[in-house]
């Protein structure tokens, strides 16, 4: 399996999250001596009162030669988003705080914090193409790529890479995604969802990415209250998780089962 994170927690005690990340590269990968294209990382600190974790999944197509660098500018991106979201969000008198307790608010804030992580993951893209610039041989395996690329368009697509998040407060969750995978979230009562709004465009190998022109109206999000509903536990995976298991279309009973048995 690919990559996944948890946190989780008894009585919302942010500072009790056992928080982790894993990525494994794939048997293909291995099989034709590829290098891995996905990322993941977490953060947690005994003086934070919140926890993130995320996972990136760099498209595995010869046109996108270095998704592997995309995946890691979008965790690192998100994470450092998601630290400097947190400082305003913790005080339950700040502006954040209270826009998270209005649902009518979330659409706003959210939308706001994905412009955000958009913009600094295409400056992470930039500065890499500045430090490495590419030359004509790059574009070789590109395909319906190669002239854009030779034109100096679309470079981003190179970095081309999906990623899921989450920050966990004391009294809320965030959840972000863009693209495929999935994010299984557990509560006290022994039920379990997937609270992130699917994406009907992302079937078998089509996903939606951090590369797109249109990213930030694509990028999806759930808020939950934790008062209002116990939650126990959150993991993320890629759709290499997810593919390893029997589902459903709709139900994702062999990724819940895989997620539970681990937790």
């Amino acid at each position: 399996f690919r990559r996944l994170g948890i946190g989780g927690a008894k009585e919302n005690r942010v500072r009790e999250l056992f928080v982790f990340n894993k990525t494994v590269i794939g048997q293909k990968h291995i099989d034709s001596n590829s290098i891995c294209e996905d990322f993941s990382s977490s953060f947690s600190a005994e003086d934070c009162p919140f926890r993130i974790i995320a996972v990136a999944d760099g498209h595995g197509d010869s046109a996108c030669f270095r998704s592997n660098l995309g995946s890691k500018f979008a965790v690192e991106t998100i994470i450092d988003c998601f630290k400097e979201f947190a400082k305003d969000a913790t005080d339950v008198e700040s502006y954040l705080y209270c826009a998270l307790a209005n649902r009518d608010r979330h659409k706003s804030i959210l939308s706001q914090l994905s412009v955000a992580i958009i913009s600094k993951w295409y400056d992470k893209v930039q500065a890499d193409i500045c430090r490495s610039p590419f030359i004509e041989k790059d574009f070789s395996n590109a395909g319906d790529y190669k002239d854009f690329y030779s034109n100096n368009e679309k470079l981003t697509h190179i970095y081309g890479t999906t990623l899921i998040a989450c920050l966990w407060l004391k009294d809320y969750i965030i959840l972000l995604q863009q693209g495929d995978g999935r994010c299984d979230v557990f509560y006290d009562d022994g039920s379990v969802d997937q609270p992130i709004p699917w994406d009907e465009r992302c079937q078998g190998n089509i996903t939606t990415s951090m590369c797109d022109e249109n990213a930030v109206e694509s990028m999806r999000w759930a808020v939950l209250d934790l008062k209002e509903k116990n939650v126990i536990a959150c993991f993320l995976g890629s759709d290499g998780v997810e593919d390893s298991f029997r589902n459903s279309e709709v139900l994702q009973e062999g990724t819940h089962y895989f997620f539970r048995k681990l937790c």
